[in-house]
């Protein structure tokens, strides 16, 4: 384990579904990535690069979940989706701070790790069960 890591992937966040898992593990590089920029007052083009391309990622993170969400017809999905378009306007948030040249804090990495734990900890467990029993792995 990298302890200079805001954040490290540990296998309590495995929802042991392979393509979920790896798309979550990019989500955490990115947060990573963007501790790194935050932390080291990289210039706020770089900060505003990352939140960018992790954006960008999220929205393709969503669209699996979802789709699968149709596959299995997931009882909970419009509350989950809701949880994605909340997360994807506070971080559009974030990103129009930092669009007006205001850099980037700890407190958007923070918001950003607590969000991706809490969802993989309690939203996305949810659905484990249904996935599997659908033979999605």
């Amino acid at each position: 384990m990298n302890k200079e890591l805001f954040f490290t992937w540990k296998n309590m966040y495995s929802l042991k579904i392979h393509e979920i898992d790896e798309q979550h593990k990019v989500l955490v590089k990115f947060i990573n990535d963007l501790y790194v920029s935050v932390s080291k007052k990289q210039d706020t083009e770089k900060s505003r690069e990352i939140i960018t391309k992790m954006s960008e990622y999220a929205l393709f993170h969503f669209a699996t979940e979802e789709a699968y969400f149709k596959k299995v017809n997931y009882d909970k999905s419009e509350e989950h989706i809701l949880q994605h378009q909340s997360f994807i306007k506070k971080v559009s948030e974030f990103k129009e701070i930092s669009d007006k040249n205001h850099p980037l804090t700890f407190r958007l990495v923070q918001y950003l790790k607590i969000w991706l734990t809490d969802h993989i900890l309690i939203e996305d467990k949810k659905y484990v069960a249904l996935f599997k029993a659908m033979n999605i792995n």
